[in-house]
């Protein structure tokens, strides 16, 4: 694809859609970047291409503006079905929607996620006691399915294999709470393999799941797989950032088949950043072979992945987030 741009995917995420005022005449995608949206079916009360009130009005500015639509797989929001690892069973039909209606209108698709951050996962597994086996069959059934459901090993150019490995401070789950267990990490864990030392070496030895879940995957696709997380985006000496780094390192060289990483971009309004910092990142993964997606941007306050709320819709709050998102695309 066409980039002007270390940054080969931009997903911009889709909250007020509608509220936008775009230029006539010049599509998102004019400048050289492959810029996206995401989309979900929708509902009476969210939006969405589908079961929303407004349905009609996004399909046509998702259509006209964007080249790429990213709709999520989430486990805990009704893809996965059962109470327990015997009864489960899996159902893709509404990210299906979207991938169908995002193909035919000729654009990229990216699903997020497979793995990863027990939030995403519903409670019975998160504590429950299961063995390395059991874990090891049960990824394999939700990746086999998610990825021959609807022929989407053909139809999804980007598949979130992994999302956040870690919690905020760098660290691997820690089972401290059910809410703390990452269920994928009981499948073991495997020697570091990244070859750094020092300050750079924090951990040595890696989830075992991570690189199971990349080797599944590529057994039926040979769209790209990416390795995703967030407050990973500055190349800053942040233990996160050297953590997640030393991760990527460690899968590439395990010859895990992973071609991209994300950066999520949950940014924050009170905050100023220094860019260069961001290009060094993006740097630091390309001289890897690696892509860097940025997945997931938006702006918010206090909360760095607090959305654009009702109570923060006021003129001047949309010129300050305006603002930022246009200082952090340049």
């Amino acid at each position: 694809m066409n980039r002007t741009t270390n940054l080969l995917l931009t997903c911009l995420f889709a909250g007020n859609l509608l509220a936008q005022t775009l230029p006539d005449g010049k599509r998102l995608n004019d400048n050289g970047l492959l810029v996206g949206a995401t989309a979900e079916v929708g509902s009476a009360d969210k939006e969405g291409l589908f079961s929303w009130t407004n349905a009609a009005k996004v399909k046509t500015v998702m259509a006209r503006e964007f080249g790429l639509v990213q709709t999520t797989s989430y486990p805990s929001w009704s893809t996965w079905t059962g109470t327990g690892i015997n009864s489960v069973a899996f159902n893709m039909t509404e990210a299906n929607q979207v991938i169908n209606w995002a193909e035919g209108n000729g654009q990229k698709t990216v699903v997020h996620l497979l793995a990863g951050s027990p939030t995403y996962f519903p409670a019975w597994l998160n504590g429950g006691s299961w063995t390395a086996p059991q874990l090891d069959t049960l990824l394999n059934r939700w990746v086999t399915f998610a990825m021959t459901s609807n022929g989407n090993a053909a139809k999804v150019d980007y598949w979130n294999v992994v999302n956040e490995a870690f919690m905020w401070d760098g660290s691997y789950w820690d089972s401290s709470s059910t809410a703390n267990t990452c269920p994928w990490q009981k499948m073991g864990w495997e020697a570091d393999k990244s070859g750094l030392t020092g300050s750079a070496e924090i951990y040595n030895e890696h989830p075992v799941y991570i690189r199971r879940a990349f080797e599944m995957a590529r057994k039926h696709t040979k769209a790209k797989l990416e390795l995703r997380d967030y407050g990973i985006e500055f190349w800053d000496g942040s233990k996160k950032t050297r953590a997640f780094y030393q991760l990527v390192k460690h899968l590439v060289n395990s010859g895990a088949p992973i071609d991209a990483v994300g950066f999520q971009g949950h940014f924050r309004t009170d905050k100023k950043y220094d860019w260069t910092k961001l290009q060094n990142a993006v740097k630091q993964y390309r001289s890897l072979g690696l892509e860097v997606y940025i997945t997931e941007v938006d702006y918010g306050d206090a909360d760095p992945i607090a959305a654009a709320t009702t109570a923060h819709r006021t003129a001047a709050y949309d010129t300050t987030q305006a603002q930022e998102l246009y200082a952090f695309t340049k």
